[in-house]
Order: C-alpha cells, then sequence, then structure tokens
C-alpha cells in the first residue's frame, strides 16, 4: 500500500516538473511553479519513502536477530551527507528561481538529478537487504 501510494505521489511530482519544463519552453506563466514544486514535491518524497524503508528493515532485523549492515558505514555516511547536499541544492534553486537569479533551473535540475540517482542506489540496496531478511524469516518460521 506504501509503496503504490509512494509512486503515485512520486509520478504526480514529475509530472509537474514536465508540465513545468513544457511551459517554460513556451513561455506560459506558471512555469517555474510547477517546477519548482515538483522538485520540492518530488525529494521529500523521496526522503519519506527512504524513511519508511529503514524502519521496515529495523523491522525485520529485530524479528530474524540478523543485525548485519547492508551497506558499509562510510557508504551510509558518504549516501546521507550526498542526499541532504542535493536536498539543500533543490531548496536553495528553489530559493534561486523566486529571487529570479541566474542559473536556478540548472541547480534545481541538478539537485533533483543527483538526489534521485542516490536515492536510487540506497533504494536498489534497502530492497535487497528487505528480501534478504524476508527469506530468512519464512525459513525461520516454518
Amino acid at each position: 500500500m506504501k509503496k503504490s501510494v509512494f509512486s503515485i505521489l512520486f509520478g504526480l511530482s514529475a509530472l509537474a516538473v514536465l508540465l513545468g519544463a513544457l511551459f517554460k519552453i513556451m513561455h506560459f506563466d506558471g512555469a517555474m511553479i510547477l517546477l519548482v514544486s515538483g522538485f520540492i514535491v518530488g525529494s521529500v518524497i523521496e526522503f519519506i519513502y527512504s524513511l519508511f524503508q529503514t524502519n521496515h528493515i529495523k523491522k525485520l532485523e529485530t524479528q530474524t536477530g540478523d543485525k548485519r549492515n547492508y551497506m558499509g558505514s562510510v557508504t551510509k555516511a558518504l549516501i546521507f551527507i550526498l542526499f541532504t547536499l542535493s536536498t539543500l541544492t533543490v531548496f536553495a534553486g528553489a530559493y534561486m528561481e523566486i529571487k529570479n537569479l541566474s542559473g536556478a533551473s540548472i541547480v534545481l535540475f541538478a539537485g533533483f538529478i543527483v538526489g534521485s540517482v542516490i536515492s536510487s542506489y540506497d533504494n536498489k540496496m534497502k530492497t535487497k537487504r528487505i528480501k534478504e531478511l524476508e527469506d530468512q524469516f519464512k525459513v525461520k518460521s516454518e
């Protein structure tokens, strides 16, 4: 249920970004509102979904007793730092856009792309760990 809700919300934020880009190309009013809101909502959704996955992993680790790391602590720290910086970059780009500073769209886009790539890698590793733990839980309960 949670995954489908997050997929729908993320799809809507991506649609807002695409419409904002189209509006910007056509020089329509409201283009930047769509772009900025799409980027910000997308970043927030990625962050919240990552938190839900982390909580699910912790719950499964408690049930199975397997508490080994699915990523090294240096990798986890690097992912956290880069994701935080990319989210701050999105907010900085939004601020730049509000102030009509040049290069705001590039900053917004770069922050969102970097955040998406990092989040995708993090989600891939977490999904792999969740599958491992669920398989262990099935074997333990049988």
